[in-house]
C-alpha cells in the first residue's frame, strides 16, 4: 500500500494554491438569461457484457455530467437528460466527480454542500449549491437517476425520496423503509433535494450530511443527520438509495474505512478488488456502519475501525470522488478514492458507504 500511494502524484492537495484564485474566478461569474445545451448527458459505458445488464438493472439512466458555460445558471447546473426531463418524481443520486477516469486531474474544488431540484420552468432537473453560490463551470457530477421510486426486494435495493417532517429540534431525521429497519448491514447514500413533488416543501439544508443507525423503541433505524449537529429543518427532504453491503446483488455497495494505510493528504484509497476498475462513485459519511462481511465489497482495512463495528467519528466536511490516475508507460492507471473538498487532512478511522458503478 506505501508503494501504491507513492505512485499517485496528481493528489489533489498538490493544486491547491493555483486552484483558490481559479475557483473564485469561476465562482463569481453568474450566467444570465436562458441557458442553451450544447450537449446531451452521455452515459458511462460499460467494459463488459455483464457490467452492461448491470448498469440496465441498476438505473434508468447513469451518466458523467459537465458544468460548462451553456448549462450553468446561477447557482446551478441544468441537466439534460431524457430519462428525468419532465419528470418531477425522478429520483437522482449525486457526487462531484474531481477527475474522471481517463483525463488529467484538473482538480477544481467544489467545497459546499450539493443538492438536486426540479425546475418546472424549464421542465428540467438541476443540481446546486445548497449556499446558494454560483456554480463554477468545469466541475464533474456522477448522477445516477431513476425515473420513479422503485422497490427491488430481490436484489435488495430501493431508491425513494424521504421528507423529515416536523423538526424535533434534533440535528437527525429517522427514515423507515422495510430495507433499512433492524438491518445495521444496510448501505445508504443519500443526495439533499429541494422541492420534492410529493411534500410540495422547499428547504435548504445548507450542511454536509451523514447517517448513521441506532435503535428507536426497539427497532433499529437508519437516520440522516447534519453532520455539523445544526438543528434539522421542517420538511427537509433527502433522494436515498439502499442497498446490502452483504448482499452482493446489484451494483456494488462498499464500506470504506479510513486508516493510516489508506490514506495520504486529503483522499484515502480504496482497497477492495472494485478499486482496480474506474468507475463512478456516490459516497455518504456513515457514524456508525454496520458489520461488512463480504470480503469482495468491503474495505479490507475494515476491522481496524476502533470498537468494531462502530466508528462513531463525526465528520464535517464536504466530499468528493476522485480517480486518482497517472499516466505511466502502460497507459492510464489510477485507484478509486474519496477525498475531502475543504483540503484538510483525511482523518483515519473515518467510515463512509459507498456505492459504485464500474465504467
Amino acid at each position: 500500500m506505501a508503494q501504491q500511494l507513492a505512485n499517485h502524484s496528481l493528489r489533489p492537495g498538490k493544486y491547491v494554491t493555483s486552484l483558490l484564485a481559479l475557483a473564485l474566478l469561476l465562482t463569481a461569474v453568474v450566467v444570465s438569461g436562458p441557458p442553451a445545451f450544447a450537449h446531451p448527458a452521455h452515459a458511462s459505458h460499460a467494459t463488459s457484457a455483464a457490467r452492461a445488464s448491470r448498469a440496465l438493472d441498476f438505473s434508468n439512466a447513469i451518466f458523467l455530467w459537465t458544468t460548462t458555460a451553456a448549462n450553468v445558471s446561477g447557482d446551478s447546473t441544468i441537466i439534460n437528460n431524457s430519462v428525468i426531463n419532465g419528470d418531477p418524481n425522478a429520483v437522482l443520486i449525486v457526487s462531484h466527480n474531481l477527475a474522471p477516469q481517463g483525463t488529467p486531474c484538473e482538480c477544481l474544488y467544489n467545497n459546499r454542500p450539493i443538492g438536486v431540484w426540479y425546475n418546472t420552468g424549464n421542465a428540467k432537473w438541476e443540481i446546486f449549491n445548497e449556499d446558494l453560490s454560483a456554480m463554477a463551470v468545469g466541475l464533474n457530477f456522477n448522477v445516477a437517476a431513476w425515473s420513479a421510486p422503485f422497490t427491488d426486494i430481490t436484489n435488495e435495493r430501493l431508491a425513494y425520496t424521504d421528507v423529515a417532517g416536523t423538526s424535533s429540534g434534533s440535528s437527525s431525521t429517522d427514515i423507515s423503509t422495510i430495507m433499512t429497519n433492524n438491518n445495521p448491514n444496510a448501505n445508504v447514500i443519500v443526495t439533499p433535494i429541494w422541492n420534492p413533488a410529493s411534500s410540495g416543501t422547499t428547504v435548504i439544508n445548507d450542511h454536509p450530511v451523514g447517517v448513521w443507525y441506532h435503535s428507536v423503541g426497539g427497532t433499529g433505524h437508519w437516520a440522516i443527520f447534519n453532520e455539523d449537529e445544526a438543528v434539522m429543518p421542517t420538511n427537509a427532504a433527502f433522494n436515498v438509495y439502499v442497498s446490502d453491503i452483504n448482499g452482493g446483488s446489484g451494483w456494488p455497495a462498499t464500506v470504506l474505512v479510513t486508516t493510516s494505510s489508506n490514506t495520504l493528504s486529503n483522499y484515502t484509497i480504496m482497497s477492495t478488488w472494485l478499486a482496480m476498475y474506474p468507475g463512478l462513485l456516490w459516497i455518504t459519511p456513515d457514524y456508525d456502519p454496520g458489520a461488512c462481511t463480504n470480503a469482495s465489497y468491503c474495505n479490507v482495512t475494515y476491522t481496524t475501525c476502533s470498537g468494531q463495528p462502530f466508528c462513531d467519528v463525526i465528520f464535517d466536511h464536504n466530499v468528493g470522488a476522485w480517480y486518482d490516475g497517472y499516466d505511466s508507460s502502460s497507459g492510464w492507471v489510477g485507484d478509486l478514492s474519496v477525498f475531502t473538498e475543504d483540503d484538510s487532512q483525511m482523518p483515519v478511522n473515518v467510515a463512509f458507504n459507498v456505492l459504485e458503478v464500474t465504467a
